[in-house]
């Protein structure tokens, strides 16, 4: 890692004498190094199953908190009665998920 992030370009491409293409060939397999040594790989980001299920009572209350956002943010109305539930129904929500892990 040190490699990849404290790179001197200079030397790098004094090999090849700063030209256009083999400086980009060479840019091109330290990114791709880095890339492969860096970033994992992922089978999907589309995964809807907990790894832990949840009880019924806490996935009526992730419901809940949605729908009193979305009621919030469409009367745009900050000193409202809805911003007040949705803190109470996060902060509920939150002690919950907490007690479950």
């Amino acid at each position: 890692m040190h490699y990849h992030i404290n790179c001197d370009w200079n030397e790098e491409f004094v090999e090849v004498d700063f030209e256009v293409e083999p400086v980009w060939n060479i840019l091109k397999h330290i990114i791709e190094t880095g890339d492969k040594h860096f970033i994992p790989l992922s089978s999907s980001f589309n995964s809807t199953k907990w790894k832990r299920p949840l009880k019924e009572e806490i996935r009526d209350q992730i419901k809940m908190k949605k729908n009193v956002w979305r009621n919030y943010i469409r009367n745009k109305n900050t000193g409202s009665w809805l911003k007040y539930m949705y803190t109470n129904q996060r902060n509920k929500l939150f002690k919950n998920l907490l007690e479950v892990t």
